[in-house]
């Protein structure tokens, strides 16, 4: 097959890198050369497999044939983390898990990272996070399947990468199709992601899709098609957390498809993480 890339930059000459802006996908790869030398070994790669694709610089994706789209940040994360480290095992790794997961029968769906409640039977899940398990699965046009530990073992699949593919996939589709709203609730104005089943996911990284100050956010989860977002401006906003906590609970009662009752943490910091959380006191302790 041939092989076609979108890829302008990565051909950039050495007195114009300094103008290269970074996209907010690759911000863990602090430079321009960083960035730059990420994106040539990632088409090095996957020139070297004979693959025909695009790479889309401005989303974070390589796009393949029938609408396969594989998200780059968390491998541009994996990458900058390396520091001075060679990348391309790292990237051969990855791309070695995920273009496997598409050209095998377990992949005939398109591969989704959903998050489910603490009640539900899973063999498999990435995580738990407080009451709420992020779990892979294939979105097929009719139904959802989840996958079993047993699968990922029969066909050599690494967890790790597995998980992080479904990750990357996710938030590159919810990239296009988020609906996102502002509103206010005792003058404080929070945000409403929205979209059938995967909108629980945004909260792994609301940044991605609201503009958050640097404590983050407190996250609501009341079903799995929104998530409530409140941005960490100042003590001012604890009155809105008790009222946000109560559209919650009636969420949560009303359903269809309730998620959890629990408040969560976001910051860049911490990630995604239940409260109580000593560390989120500490943000109020002075206030």
């Amino acid at each position: 097959m041939s092989t076609v890339s979108s890829t302008t930059e990565a051909t950039t000459t050495s007195t114009t890198v300094s103008s290269v802006l970074i996209p907010p996908w690759a911000e863990a790869l602090d430079t321009p050369e960083e960035y730059l030398s990420f994106l040539a070994a990632v088409e090095t790669d996957l020139n070297g497999r004979g693959i025909e694709y695009e790479l889309d610089i401005s989303t974070g994706a390589v796009l393949l044939p029938d609408d396969v789209s594989l998200g780059l940040e968390n491998l541009a994360q994996r990458v900058a983390a390396q520091d001075d480290e060679d990348s391309r095992d790292t990237i051969a790794e990855h791309f070695n898990t995920v273009i496997a997961l598409v050209n095998d029968p377990l992949g005939e769906g398109t591969l989704r990272l959903r998050v489910y409640p603490e009640t539900y039977e899973i063999d498999f899940s990435c995580t738990q996070i407080g009451d709420i398990y992020l779990v892979p699965v294939f979105d097929f046009p009719d139904s959802i399947r989840s996958i079993t530990r047993d699968e990922l073992t029969d066909r050599d699949v690494d967890p790790d990468a597995y998980c992080e593919a479904a990750l990357d996939d996710t938030l590159t589709y919810l990239d296009e199709v988020l609906e996102v709203t502002e509103h206010q609730i005792e003058g404080i104005p929070f945000f409403a992601l929205e979209y059938p089943f995967y909108a629980s996911t945004a909260a792994l990284d609301p940044s991605r899709f609201v503009e958050l100050p640097a404590d983050g956010a407190v996250v609501f989860l009341p079903v799995s098609h929104a998530a409530l977002v409140l941005p960490l401006t100042g003590p001012e906003v604890t009155p809105a957390l008790a009222d946000l906590s109560s559209v919650t609970d009636a969420w949560y009662a009303d359903g269809p498809n309730s998620l959890s009752l629990s408040p969560f943490w976001w910051s860049s910091d911490t990630g995604l993480v239940p409260l109580p959380d000593p560390r989120f006191d500490a943000l109020f302790e002075s206030s």
